[in-house]
């Protein structure tokens, strides 16, 4: 009964929702406002704006369809293979042409128990964690290679731009270490603007200090927030791109073969603020897609390019002055200069074929498979999207490996200054969420492998484990991860990927099942704690997300008529507008007063910068017109904070651009209103098993886990 009112609650509330925003939209204006399908995004996987792509996509689900089957069986099992990639035999759609042209110059998870259950439910884990400890044992060559793959596409392995001097003989990392060692190929070709592998998500870190140990993490792995239309999220905002972003080996922008294409899909993943406790405890950016920016050869390394880009400064979207990519384009050329001096010093039997190719035998040989994995809508209610297997996963299997950046808990926090009261509010970030680590540990780490941030928790469906590999392939030879201290794992391990964590199945797993794990005793009553405790926020019933706003409005109120009928305090629109490519008329009259400024107008038009997402900017309809059947705005546009320099309107001048065409008017959440920012969010880390944590990185040790005394 409780289940079937909630559920009732839920479908009144939407529906109550879209009423009041058609009525809001249409009675009081010429037309009415016509009714998109998509009603509610949060249902679909995959944006309807690429519904255009010639790639084929199930119309019933937005997914894109495969139905390749590969007889080879593996143990018993028939290789079933459900593919992330696509079947498509030109560019997905134009805008990821345009992305590639661009590039060359070319055209929560889950309710635990209660916590009375504690002694017992501990018992009970341990018993747990000693069954899986037996099932996965420690990685070896044997057990990494039991199981081969021939659909299999991308594989990680030694990097081609690895140093020779970079294997560890000891647990103490040089300088010339310090550089990432790990690459990840395609062992089958990919024509341009093809996809290189699945979708992944984009993390958001907001106002994290300038100074903060967090600062490092973000130089090596961020991207600008206004490249995926995240810049209006906080003051201060850097992407933590998932996946192929993270892993790959960075080079400069001329020399990378794979470019990001993002088309701002975010929702809430049929997770509302309204009913759900785990509300802003998921990120709302998902379909990021690496696309091939030339044709890559079977044996290709992927690298992905760095672009500096001169920001105004001041933080915003640009990651702050641009030092991300000042920083990372220092470590390129300081890698580049030791490749120089190692250059001719190859060893015969490493598979380089020539910089940025191995040979295909040699990667799958001496790699491991890293695309068992693709991204779904979650089949458990209230988790949001899922990780679930391409093809037939045997057991004791590896699902993925991925590389391991260690993150001090106490910079994972974001400092946000609010007016009121002239306190600072003290959050720890979302990117907590996606973490490994120990509740008795100051720190965590960070997963690079494709897919793996969405792999969610289910204690009784539990179908891989966790276990640190030792493959000599992918590990530093003699890497003793119990051997490492705390001092050295944050100060000397956060720009390498000398530590890598294996996914392993802990049973036969079918293809399109979904992947869970357990994420420890801790996780469970922490989230068990957050559900008894939570409520919807105030006003949960007010907030519209932005792209239910672009769903539902056809036509755009002006300033004027917002008076009325305005919008959601939420929202606002903002226009694609390049500033640096507009003249102003001389034709147009100007005010020469000082204390008003200098006012300018121009025409809109389009080229084929302009619908980059650094360029949506916050914009005020004052009037609309209909122009043989097509209502078109005139708008006064403004500044957010971190634009080029190049883009920045002059404080003192009121620039207003007329004719702008209805899709290039968007409307975006105000700073601090989506889901992540909620002061009820549900934040914690998922916990790497008892047996498996080294006991000298348990400097929280209150319990006493590991032992009577510290290591």
């Amino acid at each position: 009964m409780k289940m079937f009112m909630k559920k009732t609650l839920l479908i009144m509330t939407r529906t109550t929702f879209t009423m009041c925003l058609f009525l809001m939209s249409s009675s009081w204006i010429f037309a009415a406002v016509p009714m998109i399908s998509r009603i509610h995004a949060a249902t679909a996987d995959t944006d309807s704006r690429l519904n255009d792509s010639t790639i084929q996509v199930d119309s019933s689900t937005g997914r894109t369809k495969y139905d390749t089957i590969d007889k080879d069986r593996q143990d018993g099992i028939q290789s079933v293979v459900v593919s992330p990639y696509g079947t498509a035999t030109a560019p997905a759609t134009a805008a990821s042409c345009a992305a590639v042209a661009d590039h060359d110059d070319a055209c929560p998870k889950d309710h635990g128990r209660t916590s009375s259950m504690l002694q017992h439910e501990q018992q009970k884990h341990q018993q747990q964690q000693q069954q899986h400890s037996v099932h996965l044992g420690p990685s070896n060559e044997t057990s990494k290679h039991q199981s081969f793959f021939p659909d299999c596409r991308l594989y990680l392995a030694r990097s081609t731009l690895a140093l020779k001097k970079s294997d560890l003989s000891s647990n103490i990392i040089s300088s010339s270490s310090r550089h990432r060692r790990l690459g990840i190929y395609t062992v089958q070709p990919i024509s341009r603007g093809h996809p290189i592998g699945a979708s992944d998500i984009l993390i958001q870190l907001i106002d994290y200090p300038e100074e903060s140990p967090l600062s490092s993490f973000v130089s090596l792995y961020s991207f600008e927030a206004s490249q995926f239309g995240a810049q209006y999220e906080a003051k201060r905002v850097a992407s933590i791109l998932a996946g192929i972003a993270s892993v790959a080996q960075s080079t400069v922008m001329g020399e990378s073969n794979a470019v990001p294409f993002y088309a701002r899909d975010m929702d809430e993943a049929d997770v509302p603020r309204t009913v759900e406790p785990g509300a802003g405890a998921l990120t709302h950016y998902h379909n990021l897609t690496f696309l091939a920016a030339k044709h890559l050869s079977a044996g290709s390394e992927i690298f992905v390019g760095i672009p500096y880009s001169s920001s105004s400064g001041g933080g915003g979207g640009g990651g702050g002055d641009n030092q991300w990519s000042q920083s990372r384009m220092e470590r390129i050329r300081q890698r580049d200069e030791l490749l120089q001096m190692e250059d001719g010093s190859e060893l015969p039997d490493d598979g380089v074929v020539h910089r940025g190719r191995r040979d295909v035998k040699w990667i799958q040989e001496h790699g491991i498979c890293v695309d068992h994995l693709m991204v779904q809508k979650s089949r458990k209610k209230g988790v949001g999207r899922g990780a679930f297997a391409v093809r037939n996963i045997p057991k004791g299997s590896i699902l993925s490996a991925s590389p391991l950046v260690p993150i001090d808990r106490k910079a994972a926090v974001s400092v946000t200054a609010v007016k009121q009261g002239g306190k600072a509010r003290i959050r720890e970030q979302l990117l907590v969420n996606y973490c490994l680590g120990h509740v008795n540990s100051s720190v965590l780490f960070y997963p690079t492998a494709p897919v793996v941030n969405l792999i969610n928790h289910d204690r009784q469906k539990a179908n891989v484990g966790l276990r640190w590999s030792t493959s000599k392939d992918i590990v530093t030879n003699g890497l003793n991860v119990s051997a490492i201290s705390l001092e050295n794992v944050i100060s000397k391990f956060y720009d390498s990927d000398a530590l890598v964590m294996e996914f392993v199945a802990t049973r036969d797993i079918r293809a399109n099942e979904e992947i869970f794990m357990d994420y420890g005793l801790a996780w469970s009553l922490a989230w068990e704690k957050h559900v008894q405790e939570w409520n919807p926020p105030p006003n949960a019933m007010a907030y519209a997300p932005s792209y239910v706003m672009d769903d539902v409005t056809g036509l755009l109120r002006t300033e004027k008529e917002q008076v009325e009928h305005p919008y959601p305090s939420n929202v606002m629109t903002a226009c694609f507008y390049r500033y640096s490519t507009h003249q102003r008329n001389d034709g147009i009259a100007s005010s020469n007063k000082a204390s008003s400024g200098e006012t300018t107008a121009v025409q809109w038009k389009m080229d084929r910068r302009t619908f980059d997402y650094r360029n949506l900017r916050p914009c005020q309809v004052v009037k609309r017109e209909d122009i043989d059947g097509k209502f078109y705005y005139t708008a006064i546009m403004k500044n957010w904070n971190g634009m080029k320099k190049d883009e920045m309107i002059p404080k003192h001048e009121i620039h207003i651009v007329n004719s702008i065409p209805r899709h290039a008017v968007r409307f975006v959440d105000k700073l601090y209103t989506t889901d992540m920012h909620l002061s009820n969010t549900f934040r914690h880390e998922i916990q790497i098993p008892d047996d498996i944590f080294p006991c000298a990185w348990m400097d929280l040790d209150h319990n006493k886990i590991c032992g009577e005394t510290k290591h």
